[in-house]
């Protein structure tokens, strides 16, 4: 990648983390008292903060301004400008008043959630560019980095770090032409009186999919029936997160689908993520494409990499189930997300004879394949 040819400028990153408020719920005690008693104000016994707030930068980036004024951060000016940037705000939550807190709701930023804006000709390639280039988070700023999560306490007198951090991913193969701005980041940490989320029932996750075996399990490969979409599609187990499962559909959607028209990978699969988002946009889950290294993991080969050979997958047919290369809606194979590092005008393609192998990004005997990642909680026998 020449970086004297592209340079990624992302003006006013953060400018609208809009409120990375401390919210408080209503206090939810209630004192029948007979006689006489006093209280004291709300402002004096409800009197929870940031405080501390600090930013830094690694790679070339820029930190930008910070500032807190009570229950209220927001950054400004902060920019990425290569791959493997990083901008990390740090701030203290501290409860200095007289009632013992917890979280009660938490939102952390979301990239779908933001607002890109480019500028010149390639304006939507750009956008597509930077959003799927960048990784946000936001989690306490201790050794383990845990995440911040309802029912987590903040006792009178106590302080805790809580860092966001906002960075350009190192695996980009491209940068956009342009400037890009990005608005609307936001961030919110609720707080409500100690044992009032413990008051109100949890809400029953929807099952999503079901278990064709009748036993929930994260093995890759085990069979599950998920409800998406038009109707009930049959998914396997591709890969176990910490709190989610990553599930890959058992047939393609479609046939004749290019990776990206451009026949270069520079941009990433336009083409075929355009495609995806079109046939799965009524489905209310997150969808992705395959990569490489998640079809690599699931035969067991962790140290295969994108410059590396063709992998035999007969160890796991589900991988490549209604392949059968012919002219159909299943067509000879389908696309992964992962571009081939060692040739710029191929990407990673699951075939029909099970191999994982690369191939030209303009050909169009494949389809798409998705991957959706639900809760464990949507799990169900």
């Amino acid at each position: 990648m020449n970086r004297n040819t592209k340079t990624l400028i992302i003006i006013g990153l953060c400018v609208a983390i809009l409120g990375l408020t401390v919210g408080y719920a209503a206090l939810s005690s209630v004192l029948n008292i007979t006689g006489t008693a006093k209280t004291g104000t709300l402002a004096t016994n409800w009197n929870i903060k940031f405080k501390n707030a600090s930013c830094e930068k690694t790679g070339y980036a820029i930190a930008g301004n910070i500032t807190t004024e009570g229950t209220s951060l927001t950054l400004s000016d902060s920019v990425l400008v290569s791959p493997s940037d990083e901008v990390i705000c740090t701030f203290d939550v501290v409860n200095e008043g007289t009632i013992d807190a917890e979280v009660t709701s938490v939102t952390v930023p979301n990239i779908n959630n933001f607002t890109y804006v480019g500028s010149g000709t390639n304006k939507e390639n750009d956008e597509s560019i930077v959003q799927n280039g960048i990784i946000s988070e936001m989690k306490y700023n201790n050794e383990t980095k845990d995440e911040i999560q309802i029912g987590d306490s903040l006792n009178v007198g106590e302080s805790k770090s809580v860092y966001i951090k906002i960075s350009y991913k190192e695996e980009m193969m491209s940068l956009p032409e342009n400037d890009v701005e990005i608005n609307d980041i936001y961030a919110e940490i609720i707080y409500g009186q100690k044992g009032s989320s413990s008051e109100e029932e949890e809400p029953t996750p929807t099952s999503i999919c079901t278990s064709t075996s009748g036993t929930v399990s994260y093995a890759l490969g085990t069979s599950y029936t998920c409800n998406v979409g038009d109707g009930p599609r049959t998914f396997y187990v591709l890969e176990e997160n910490t709190d989610t499962v990553s599930l890959i559909m058992s047939e393609n959607l479609g046939y004749n689908v290019e990776w990206d028209e451009s026949g270069n990978n520079a941009d990433g699969p336009v083409t075929a993520l355009a495609y995806l988002e079109e046939q799965t946009s009524s489905w209310t889950v997150d969808v992705s494409l395959p990569t490489g290294q998640q079809i690599a993991d699931a035969v067991g080969n962790t140290s295969w990499t994108s410059g590396g050979s063709d992998i035999d997958l007969s160890s796991a047919p589900w991988l490549y189930d209604n392949l059968d290369g012919e002219t159909s809606t299943n067509s000879y194979g389908y696309w992964t997300s992962t571009p081939n590092s060692s040739n710029s005008y191929s990407a990673w393609i699951v075939f029909s004879y099970g191999y994982l192998y690369y191939g030209d990004v303009d050909y169009t005997d494949n389809g798409v394949r998705p991957v959706i990642t639900v809760s464990k909680s949507q799990l169900s026998q």
